[in-house]
């Protein structure tokens, strides 16, 4: 039932309201346009008709054509459930917190959350905190044109030639490294020894710091450690190459000119180093730069190449937190496929999020097999699922910020969709196919059901859906498998409810629902964030809200850009959190 007020009942009033309507929609249309204040929807909800199975319920915001600054809800039959204020942004660019609407019960003052100085300390998380190697990264992110991979090879001379013969264990070679994070290459010849040789790999070990010092035993890769890595690699290719596809110059004939990549050789060189020369044994390492796929060294003309498929990982990391190399090392070999897959293919640029999303699943579903055998604690579904619970309110789903925040929320939706729109096939449709970004994932999810023609913003609308409700109804919890080139791959599920987040409520009582401590933390109806990612969603809802009873009066402030669309959600009470 739709009911229509105004200030005031006479006639003379309403004929007023509608010739100012006909001057406003004249004047233009669009977020900056002037909205009309003076007209309020009032709707009645059912509440029995709704529950988990009816999805998100949107919160009107048109009447007779035009678009309404007020909606008010009257919602009834409430039995023991709660309610829920889900705010999408489906717009590709990022908006002020104040123009994404908000809701509450009475009159109410805006509360601006302080996202800004929310502390990392006070983050539900548990293992190691893996930082971006920004040289890296921004370089991955804005790859140079890059001629024939024959001309390439051809630019190198007789002594490197000569360098490029097939090295063995003890022999040592000159590479470059970079000696800060910054966006300046300060690249510096450092000479490392060949520790180990494995069918698909070699395991480089650079034994001095940057002061010339050889480390002591303790703080670098013995002969039996490299060894260890070589073996983890080895089972580690087949699988993810059968899955993801090859690093350039990989799966190929020895007669085929690109045979070996760029430097001829088919083996990957796996590089350990203390980078940025920070290790210190006697501190518990909890966050740092785990490991590094460089694209510069696919080029032989830039300055600081190594010419060679290099990947390089943390020698400290490895000696205390072997597991979480080990998967970091499924997380960079994934970017060296992504460059050949994408970049050299089809001469397309990945944007950083989609390039790290599918090295998070490629951890996700290669790290959980059996044959690799890496232990949980290196494995992404036991250390991002909390992070993402009190930081899914920091950026959108399609942009790169933070390494700590976007890491664990691009898991959370590559881990959704993966789990809910074909298992593994859908990993290897988006690394097949032509494309990059949101129209590789929506390409992937047409090919393995063709009768669908989603947009991303329904891909975005399910899964915020997914993550309003508790249980198995997220699609997270439960595990799946599939077969692909007669090797069997699982995604292991998780519950996304059983991370605790009552330390991170508690520091920010004042905009934080505090009696919904598992799962993603519900900001209060009348907050908002200073900025909204492209993309991106968050979860509001009030006390009085909850394991509600009867009737249950709502006033919405309509978001004023347009690419934002409030919703409810309902849930009942047998089904929520702590």
């Amino acid at each position: 039932m739709i009911n229509v007020s105004r200030s005031k009942q006479s006639l003379l009033w309403y004929l007023a309201f509608i010739v100012s309507a006909f001057l406003f929609s004249c004047g233009g249309s669009g977020s900056d346009s002037p909205r009309i204040k003076a007209w309020v929807i009032e709707r009645e909800l059912d509440a029995s008709n709704y529950s988990e199975a009816s999805g998100l319920v949107e919160v009107p915001r048109e009447f007779g054509g035009l678009d309404l600054d007020v909606t008010k809800l009257t919602i009834t039959n409430l039995t023991n459930q709660s309610v829920f204020l889900v705010k999408i942004h489906t717009g590709s660019d990022a908006i002020s917190g104040a123009a994404s609407g908000l809701a509450y019960q009475r009159d109410s003052s805006r509360a601006l959350m302080p996202s800004a100085t929310w502390s990392r300390s006070e983050r539900s998380h548990s293992g190691v905190e893996r930082l971006d190697f920004t040289p890296a990264t921004r370089f991955n992110a804005q790859l140079p044109s890059r001629t024939a991979p024959a001309v390439q090879r051809n630019l190198i001379n007789a002594a490197e030639a000569e360098a490029s013969l097939p090295p063995q264990v003890g022999e040592a070679r000159w590479f470059y490294i970079e000696e800060d994070n910054s966006d300046n290459p300060d690249w510096v010849p450092v000479e490392a020894t060949l520790e180990a040789i494995g069918y698909h790999c070699y395991v480089w070990v650079w034994s001095t710091n940057k002061d010339s010092l050889v480390l002591p035993a303790d703080e670098r890769l013995s002969r039996s450690e490299a060894e260890l890595v070589a073996d983890k690699f080895d089972l580690i290719y087949p699988l993810q190459t059968n899955l993801f596809g090859h690093e350039y110059g990989g799966g190929v004939e020895e007669s085929d000119a690109l045979y070996g990549g760029i430097d001829s050789d088919p083996r990957v060189h796996l590089f350990f180093y203390d980078i940025l020369a920070d290790y210190d044994p006697d501190e518990d390492l909890q966050s740092g730069i785990v490991g590094y796929f460089h694209g510069k060294d696919e080029y032989t003309t830039i300055v600081g190449s190594n010419r060679a498929e290099i990947l390089y990982f943390d020698t400290g990391f490895y000696l205390n937190k072997p597991e979480v190399v080990y998967s970091t090392l499924i997380h960079e070999f994934q970017h060296m496929i992504h460059f050949n897959r994408k970049a050299l293919a089809h001469n397309l640029q990945s944007p950083t999020w989609y390039n790290e999303m599918l090295s998070l699943l490629a951890e996700d579903v290669i790290g959980s097999h059996a044959d690799v055998g890496i232990a949980e604690e290196g494995l992404p579904w036991t250390t991002r699922p909390g992070l993402f619970c009190t930081g899914y309110l920091d950026e959108g789903l399609t942009e790169w910020g933070s390494s700590l925040q976007s890491y664990s929320q691009k898991y959370l939706f590559g881990a959704w969709l993966a789990r809910t729109r074909g298992g593994p096939d859908l990993i290897k449709a988006m690394i097949d196919n032509s494309l990059v970004g949101t129209a590789s994932i929506l390409g992937a999810v047409q090919s393995l059901a063709p009768a669908s023609a989603p947009e991303f913003p329904d891909l975005v609308a399910d899964f915020v859906s997914a993550l309003s409700f508790q249980g198995s109804g997220s699609g997270l919890n439960t595990t799946i498998t599939g077969t692909i080139g007669g090797i069997d791959y699982s995604l292991p599920g998780f519950d996304l409810w059983s991370y605790n987040t009552s330390s991170f409520l508690s520091s920010y009582a004042d905009y934080f629902l505090q009696s919904r401590n598992r799962g993603p933390v519900i900001a209060l109806a009348n907050t908002y964030m200073t900025r909204v990612g492209p993309n991106s969603f968050s979860l509001h809802s009030e006390s009085s809200w909850q394991d509600a009873s009867g009737t249950l009066s709502i006033t919405c402030e309509q978001p004023v850009d347009p690419d934002v669309k409030l919703y409810l959600a309902f849930v009942s009470e047998s089904g929520s959190g702590d």
